[in-house]
């Protein structure tokens, strides 16, 4: 099986051609039942916001448009070629009472569920950007100034097919938003269906409101207003604003997911200050020593000071220019097996079968509770990894061996941090600690078990 695979990948790229067949699909009718505004409002200065909706977004890309739009942005002939083949030679047939009719090829579109579309979908959206930036430019369009002292001028957001696009209170760019959302759709094929679309406004009268929606032949929304799946205006202080699901706030473990999403963020901020989210932050609440101030310009920013002043700091990752954080990076580290970070991971969350955590369950009598090297002490994952007379030597020699100091952390995570950054700030060094400390993990917990078994 696995050499006729590579064979066809191989055929393919060699090629560009796909079996017949390969690329056909079902439709299947199935009836439907229908069913940056906070600074402006401080400010008092006025925003328009114009939320797009495409119609049937996935399926009217034009396939000319994806073709030249991948080749302003230099993508090589074999690639497209590559493209075209998967997406041009489709076919399709419907099915009516569970029998399919005769294939027919499809003319234009996306399919959705396929893991290339989203990717080409993005690029077919750039041309949006690439309008927005053109007419901004050439001073026909005024985006809202985010900022007073060195403000930022944003004029759209995109993500997906949910599309923002945002300005000041003209009727210049009222008119100028309805001729690039026109001439957009006769380019790429994305149909704007301007009766679902609506314009919203901070500090605008309603009147106003009204008539700019006329000449773009929307509706008239208000906040807050749902912009990839999030509602923008919404206050999150109140627990209105969240999803009652999964501890109200809609995930699982928020602590470890907020840190894990932030880790990105921060690290984004210390390299990329060039970037748009830095300049929008630092023109909304300043600079102090090159960096954004606690407080914020005006105060608007609020920062328990007694949760910064009792608590040590201490780096989680040392910052790398040359190739950038990276949140998985903290455990899984490429050149692991997967079991092994696997372990790693329950490991830090207490979640493997120590006899602690055996008996929390009731797998365990309570009695049995004693570490599997008999040195008399309760087996935690913090004992047998780090304590433990006989396991817990193991990285006594290990740092003898590889000639770095002896880490004396008392916790897993505070242990993984300071073994890798003990050999010294240089990524492939972090790297390699980060390797032997992921290996000894596995050497401990697996003497553990051929102990018991």
């Amino acid at each position: 099986m696995q050499g006729d695979i590579m064979r066809f990948i191989a055929e393919f790229h060699k090629n560009e051609r796909l079996t017949k067949g390969l690329k056909s699909t079902f439709i299947a009718s199935i009836p439907k039942v229908d069913s940056p505004q906070h600074e402006a409002r401080r400010s008092k200065k006025d925003l328009l916001l114009f939320k797009v909706d495409f119609e049937k977004a996935y399926d009217s890309v034009d396939w000319g448009y994806l073709d030249a739009v991948m080749g302003r942005m230099s993508f090589p002939t074999l690639w497209r070629k590559w493209i075209k083949e998967c997406v041009c030679t489709a076919t399709t047939s419907i099915l009516v009472n569970g029998s399919p009719t005769d294939e027919f090829p499809l003319e234009r579109g996306l399919r959705q569920g396929e893991p290339l579309s989203p990717f080409l979908f993005l690029m077919a959206a750039e041309g949006i950007h690439v309008f927005m930036e053109a007419i901004v430019e050439r001073n026909l369009f005024t985006g809202y100034n985010v900022g007073e002292a060195t403000p930022v001028s944003v004029s759209h957001l995109q993500f997906a097919d949910d599309t923002l696009l945002m300005g000041t209170k003209s009727c210049a760019n009222v008119r100028d938003l309805r001729a690039v959302l026109v001439l957009f759709e006769r380019m790429s094929g994305l149909k704007v269906n301007f009766h679902k679309s609506m314009l919203v406004g901070v500090n605008i009268t309603d009147s106003w409101l009204g008539e700019a929606a006329s000449v773009l032949s929307c509706r008239v929304g208000k906040i807050p207003f749902l912009y990839s799946g999030l509602p923008i205006g919404g206050d999150p202080r109140r627990l209105s604003f969240w999803e009652p699901e999964y501890g109200v706030l809609g995930v699982r473990q928020l602590r470890e997911f907020n840190f894990s999403l932030l880790g990105k963020w921060r690290w984004r901020m210390l390299v990329d200050m060039e970037g748009l989210w830095f300049q929008l932050l630092a023109a909304r609440y300043g600079l102090e020593s090159g960096r954004l101030c606690e407080g914020g310009t005006s105060g608007s920013v609020g920062v328990a000071g007694k949760a910064w002043d009792h608590s040590s700091d201490r780096w989680h990752w040392l910052p790398d220019l040359g190739n950038g954080y990276t949140v998985q990076g903290f455990i899984w580290h490429p050149q692991v097996p997967l079991k092994v970070s696997i372990l790693t991971w329950r490991l830090l969350r207490d979640r493997l079968p120590t006899k602690v955590n055996l008996i929390t369950r009731d797998t365990l009598p309570a009695a049995a509770h004693f570490c599997v090297s008999v040195c008399g002490a309760v087996e935690s994952a913090q004992h047998l990894f780090l304590s433990c007379s006989t396991f817990g030597s193991l990285w006594a020699s290990v740092s003898s061996w590889i000639g770095s100091s002896l880490v004396t952390a008392q916790t897993l995570s505070d242990h993984l941090v300071q073994f890798t950054s003990s050999a010294g700030g240089a990524r492939a060094c972090r790297s390699f600690m980060q390797l032997i400390w992921l290996a000894c993990v596995w050497v401990v917990w697996t003497e553990q078990n051929h102990r018991l078994f």
